[in-house]
């Protein structure tokens, strides 16, 4: 839902800074710094480049590594809460190479915090054009339609999300609690608590993923459980209960 919308991405709300904006779903795309070839992959995110942004051969090389200079420097912004200049930052990557899919995600999950679900989903939409493989984006638009209640579309890319993206860590629990949110609009109770089960083994502490859980079992009559988990998502995050509601869970 970081790790969303990525990840875990996003409501994407009027922008509090770039984690708080887009839950979990963004937090899955938070980090994606482009590889450069002088650059320690340590810091960078190879995995997300070769999905999303793998460099061409040939002239285009110039411009794909000026925009991947830009794009950088928007994540960078965007953890700095300078959201305008972060903006200006991945529209600039994306006119000096418009096959940036990372950069076009990064754009959709600024739109998805204004509000402006529509373009955020265009943006992710352009990008999954551009490279079908990018699982960042396919989580991000996951996201974004499981908050427009189109839940039959956003559990498919949530399924293509998790099925590119083998891998494990922080990303793999944003994808499931993605898909757990799904699930719990959908009213299928045993495979969102699976699914934010899986997410909580990963990343305990996530507020979102107890909060969701909570409301799962609540549903399900487990009173006790749900009311601890619910307990403990505010106490690690005393306005999630709010953020959650932006989300539709009430």
């Amino acid at each position: 839902m970081r790790s969303r919308v990525l990840t875990r991405t996003a409501t994407i709300w009027v922008i509090a800074g770039f984690v708080a904006a887009v839950g979990s779903a963004g937090m899955a795309a938070a980090d994606n710094g482009v590889v450069l070839p002088e650059s320690s992959a340590k810091n960078r995110d190879a995995e997300a480049t070769a999905a999303c942004m793998p460099p061409p051969t040939g002239p285009a090389y110039q411009g794909w590594r000026n925009s991947a200079v830009a794009y950088n420097s928007g994540r960078w912004f965007l953890q700095q809460k300078a959201n305008d200049r972060a903006a200006a930052a991945l529209d600039t990557a994306i006119k000096i190479y418009p096959n940036n899919a990372l950069a076009h995600v990064g754009r959709g999950q600024i739109f998805g915090a204004e509000g402006k679900y529509d373009r955020a989903i265009d943006m992710y939409s352009q990008a999954i054009k551009i490279a079908p493989g990018c699982f960042i984006a396919l989580n991000s638009r996951c996201w974004a339609r499981a908050i427009r209640d189109d839940l039959q579309a956003a559990l498919t890319d949530c399924n293509e999300a998790l099925r590119l993206h083998q891998g494990g860590g922080a990303r793999r629990a944003a994808f499931l609690d993605s898909r757990a949110l799904v699930y719990l609009k959908m009213g299928n109770l045993d495979k969102a608590i699976a699914d934010y089960d899986a997410a909580l083994q990963i990343s305990p502490d996530q507020p979102e993923s107890l909060y969701g859980r909570g409301k799962a079992r609540l549903l399900k009559g487990d009173e006790p459980r749900g009311t601890f988990d619910i307990t403990t998502a505010k106490r690690h995050k005393p306005d999630i209960a709010d953020e959650m509601s932006r989300y539709g869970l009430k």
